[in-house]
């Protein structure tokens, strides 16, 4: 659409950045009222390079969980189950951090790889997209003996939507 002289397109009355509010607003009203196709479990998830993680227990682990993630509640089920500690999972199970997995993956959406930021044989931080292209900073560690299992995993965000809402 042509834009006229006060920044405004020809065919709308608010300003952009209502405009934007106004969309957001909108798609949050067809999402909430199930007009919005739901995500299903059998949707394939994109696979990571190999190569671009690190070759390492932290590494193998993290990718691992990442494709796990990606792939829906089934696949984390059965990642969480076969990597992480029994002490861990006798502490807090399988059930409970599932949990907060369906609440990350409602706010991320699917992950993916974007940068390694460091490596150690076992530790491995790397930068993460979620499905809006916000990066994510996540640290997975590795237990210290064979077989190596996820002794923690962090995340925390590095990037943040900017100018979407009026402040």
């Amino acid at each position: 659409m042509s834009k006229t002289r006060n920044g405004r397109c020809g065919g709308c009355l608010a300003p952009p950045r209502r405009r934007t509010a106004i969309w957001m607003a909108a798609m949050l009203l067809v999402a909430l009222a199930g007009g919005a196709p739901a995500a299903t479990e059998e949707e394939p998830a994109p696979k990571q390079e190999a190569s671009q993680w690190p070759d390492s227990a932290a590494g193998q682990l993290g990718r691992g969980w990442v494709e796990a993630f990606n792939q829906g509640e089934p696949a984390m089920r059965k990642f969480l189950s076969e990597n992480i500690p029994a002490t861990s999972l006798a502490e807090r199970s399988v059930d409970s951090r599932l949990a907060t997995y369906r609440d990350l993956r409602v706010r991320l959406g699917r992950l993916r790889l974007f940068s390694v930021v460091s490596t150690e044989p076992l530790r491995v931080t790397v930068a993460l997209s979620d499905s809006e292209g916000l990066r994510h900073e996540f640290d997975f560690v590795a237990t210290e003996d064979p077989p190596h299992k996820l002794a923690a995993m962090t995340g925390r965000v590095t990037q943040r939507h900017g100018g979407l809402f009026p402040h």
